[in-house]
């Protein structure tokens, strides 16, 4: 072993699964650039919050297509929370937000007669927002220090 290598693993085969090379310029651009994208969105949902806060008639919801990027904070949800907690959440996440968003939904219902009032409204948007802030927070940390993978 020459000056300045890595040490070697000890076993030959899981050398290449165990050590995973630092990105270049050209990674690290990339998730500087995707970080940014994100948060950028963060802040443009943020500046549509008021109309997409607004109260809809009967079971009418907002024009757009923010249930994409809902449908991703969804499905997402698990990885927030087993990275950010550092601990093995498997779904619980999903059927706890599962849980408040029914639970909103119903209550708007029985409070306004309308599926989209302003307690779905939020956690929907809070979900969005959670989403987006931890994926570009997220981005930015792994370019700003060449995070191997």
């Amino acid at each position: 072993m020459a000056l300045g290598e890595p040490p070697m693993p000890a076993d030959p085969a899981t050398a290449n699964s165990e050590m995973l090379p630092r990105p270049g310029v050209i990674g690290r651009g990339l998730r500087l650039a995707a970080g940014a994208a994100l948060l950028l969105l963060a802040v443009e949902l943020l500046r549509e919050a008021p109309g997409f806060l607004a109260r809809g008639v009967g079971w009418q919801l907002p024009n757009g297509d923010w249930w994409l990027l809902a449908v991703a904070s969804f499905i997402y949800l698990p990885r927030i929370f087993d990275s950010g907690f550092q601990r093995r959440w498997g779904t619980k996440p999903q059927v706890v937000a599962l849980g408040l968003l029914a639970s909103a939904a119903v209550w708007d219902w029985a409070a306004d007669r309308a599926l989209w009032a302003l307690p779905l409204a939020l956690l929907v948007l809070a979900l969005m927002l959670l989403f987006l802030a931890y994926g570009g927070v997220s981005f930015l940390a792994a370019g700003a220090v060449a995070t191997p993978g």
